[in-house]
C-alpha cells in the first residue's frame, strides 16, 4: 500500500493544501485525498468518487489494448459512470484537479434477491494481483490450488452462501489483462473442484450449459464455455471470453471494483 499524506477539507471547493516541506525528501508522496492519490489508486485497479458524487458516479481507469483485429490500440484513458450507472470516457475538469475530497468507493453487498436466484451463491472480496514483470493485471479472486501450478499466486476472498450444484470447491474466479499482442481477446475464469470429476461425460455437460451471473440485481448471460482440466486433472477450468459477447466486458468491470465485496449468484441453464 503506498505511503500518503492526510490533508484536511477547509474550503468549499474542497482544494489540497501545499506545504513545500512535505516534498524535500527523495520520494515525493501524494496526499490523500488529491487527484494525484486517485491516479495511482485507479492505476492499482480501485475505483474512485468525489465526496458530492451521486452514488453510481465513480471513476474507472481502463488500461491499453489492441483491437480484435490487431490493427491498432485502444489507449489507456478514465471511464466514469454517470448517476445512471452508464459509463462513458471522463476528462477532469480544473476543479477536479485541485481537489482533495477524492475518495475510495466502499464495499457494500446488495440485498439477496432470493435464495431462488441461484444454484451457486458466493460473495467474492475483490483484489489484484500485478506480474513480477508488470506487464499483466489480474482482479477478482484466486483461493489455494486456484489455477495451474505456475501461475497460482492468492488473492482476494470467498466466502460460499448457498450451494446446490455438484461443485465442491470454487478456487478461482478472476480476469486479466490482455498480456500482448497475439493475444485479441479477455476471458473471465472460473475455476472448481467437482463431485463429478471422474465422469468422462462431465465435461462435455460443462460445455453444453450456458452460465449466467448476476452481480448488483443485474445479470450477466456469460455464455458456454471452454474448459481444461488441471491440478492432475482433479480441477475444471472454465474459460468465458469476451469476443462478441458484451455481457463478459461488463462482468469484467465488476471484478476490476477492487476493495468491493460483491455477491455473485450463478445459474447454469
Amino acid at each position: 500500500m503506498s505511503e500518503t499524506i492526510k490533508t484536511g477539507n477547509q474550503n468549499p471547493e474542497h482544494e489540497c493544501p501545499f506545504d513545500p516541506n512535505n516534498y524535500k525528501g527523495e520520494q515525493i508522496v501524494a496526499p490523500e485525498g488529491s487527484f494525484y492519490w486517485a491516479l495511482i489508486q485507479l492505476k492499482l485497479g480501485k475505483k474512485v468518487h468525489r465526496s458530492d458524487w451521486a452514488d453510481k458516479e465513480q471513476l474507472n481507469f481502463v488500461p491499453r489494448r489492441t483491437d480484435t483485429e490487431g490493427k491498432f490500440d485502444y489507449l489507456s484513458h478514465i471511464d466514469k459512470s454517470n448517476k445512471y450507472g452508464n459509463w462513458a470516457p471522463w476528462q477532469p475538469m480544473q476543479e477536479d484537479l485541485m481537489a482533495c475530497d477524492w475518495a475510495l468507493m466502499q464495499d457494500a453487498i446488495k440485498p439477496e434477491p432470493g435464495l431462488e436466484s441461484g444454484n451457486l451463491v458466493f460473495d467474492l472480496k475483490l483484489d489484484i494481483i500485478i506480474s513480477s514483470w508488470g506487464a499483466q493485471r489480474t482482479w477478482g479472486y484466486r483461493g489455494e490450488k486456484g489455477g495451474p501450478a505456475y501461475n497460482n499466486s492468492l488473492f482476494g476472498s470467498l466466502n460460499m452462501i448457498r450451494n446446490n450444484t455438484d461443485i465442491k470447491t470454487v478456487t478461482a474466479f478472476y480476469v486479466s489483462d490482455i498480456a500482448d499482442i497475439y493475444q485479441k481477446f479477455q476471458y473471465i475464469h472460473f475455476h472448481f473442484f467437482s463431485e463429478k470429476m471422474n465422469d468422462l461425460r462431465y465435461d462435455s455437460e460443462i460445455k453444453e450449459k450456458t452460465l449466467q451471473v448476476s452481480v448488483d440485481n443485474v445479470t450477466y448471460n456469460l455464455g458456454k464455455p471452454t474448459t481444461a482440466p488441471f491440478d492432475g486433472e482433479l480441477g475444471w477450468m472454465a474459460t468465458y471470453s469476451n469476443e462478441q459477447n458484451p455481457a463478459v466486458d461488463e462482468l469484467i468491470k465488476v471484478l476490476q471494483q477492487v476493495g468491493e465485496t460483491k455477491r455473485f449468484y450463478c445459474v447454469w441453464k
